[in-house]
């Protein structure tokens, strides 16, 4: 029997407050459409709905086309490069030889690491949920990281690093809908068990609200930070001293979300806003790397925008947060009901 999502019993209490049902695939509940009173459908599929053009959706997944047209618009986003696997050169000179000489390769990246040096990142280019993002620290490693990648992943992003807080501003119809700081994955010490130890009940307490599914204790990356740090896995770290395992901070990669909504300055609201509107975007997740967000007209890096952000992204803060996550569905609900 299907146990359903948090998303979908909200829908179905919401759509019922205005006469619409939600028919939805049964095995899995990820997938399904609205029907609204007047027999207008709106499909959605996980966070997904009817809302943004098709257009700018691709747009944003598409993280180089991204930037390149936040960067024309004047936003502040990452130096990068993007880097093109030897198969996908390949095939694209048997298709069209002169757009294959313009492609950058692994010598490009390595040049570009001349210029920017180290610590680089590289990530997919349409990747989502923080997969396949590494950061490498010598050309040795970047030139490996993209030969692995590249098994994978036809582009790849090489991005300089930005040092900052990680902020996730969530836009809906020129309104910020939530605000949050999310913290990478994490463990504090407690003076008793080993890193490893640590690490496991830390996974299995991110388990059971639902989140932490695409981080895995033995994760080469987890091992490459404490390498970093000089710690061991059997390690035992003194009491209360938290150490960030994870370069990113996303959520299904055992990440923390801290609610800012009420407290976001306006001048960083602003940015979001103005960001997902010159990306043609109705609902957009900015993620934001800053010193502090709630702090007027202060440095910003837009790392990435997301065409589909999951509104409950701070349901598990601590707080009762239900309510402003239904009041967040409403508006979006109310939306549909009106196009």
């Amino acid at each position: 029997m299907l146990n359903k999502p948090l998303v979908l019993t909200m829908l179905e209490t919401l759509c019922a407050e205005i006469n619409a049902t939600v028919i939805y695939e049964k095995e899995f509940g990820y997938a399904g459409y609205i029907l609204f009173e007047d027999g207008r459908k709106s499909m959605f599929r996980g966070t997904s709905f009817n809302v943004n053009g098709q257009g700018a959706s691709a747009i944003a997944k598409d993280k180089y086309y991204c930037s390149y047209f936040l960067r024309e618009a004047g936003f502040n986003v990452p130096t990068e490069i993007l880097v093109y696997a030897p198969s996908y050169i390949s095939q694209m000179e048997i298709k069209n030889e002169s757009v294959s000489r313009r492609l950058s390769g692994i010598p490009a990246a390595l040049s570009f690491s001349n210029h920017q040096g180290f610590p680089l990142y590289i990530k997919p280019n349409d990747g989502t949920e923080g997969k396949g993002v590494l950061q490498v620290k010598t050309k040795h490693q970047l030139e490996k990281s993209l030969e692995q990648s590249f098994e994978e992943y036809p582009l790849m992003l090489v991005q300089k690093s930005i040092t900052g807080r990680d902020y996730r501003l969530v836009v809906f119809n020129e309104e910020i809908l939530s605000a949050y700081e999310r913290i990478p994955f994490r463990i504090t010490g407690n003076a008793k068990h080993s890193v490893d130890t640590l690490i496991q009940r830390r996974l299995n307490q991110l388990r059971e609200v639902g989140q932490g599914r695409k981080i895995d204790a033995n994760d080469p990356r987890i091992d490459s930070r404490l390498l970093e740090m000089g710690i061991q896995r059997a390690d035992v770290i003194e009491q209360g001293k938290s150490i960030n395992l994870l370069s990113n901070a996303n959520l299904s990669s055992g990440g923390e979300a801290v609610d800012i909504t009420d407290k976001i300055s306006h001048s960083t609201a602003k940015v979001a806003i103005d960001a997902a509107n010159a990306l043609g975007l109705t609902l957009a997740g900015i993620d934001i790397l800053c010193d502090d967000a709630l702090v007027e007209n202060g440095k910003y890096t837009i790392i990435e925008v997301n065409s589909a952000p999951v509104l409950n992204g701070f349901a598990n803060s601590g707080d009762n947060q239900n309510a402003k996550v239904m009041n967040l569905y409403r508006k979006l609900l109310n939306h549909l009901n009106k196009t």
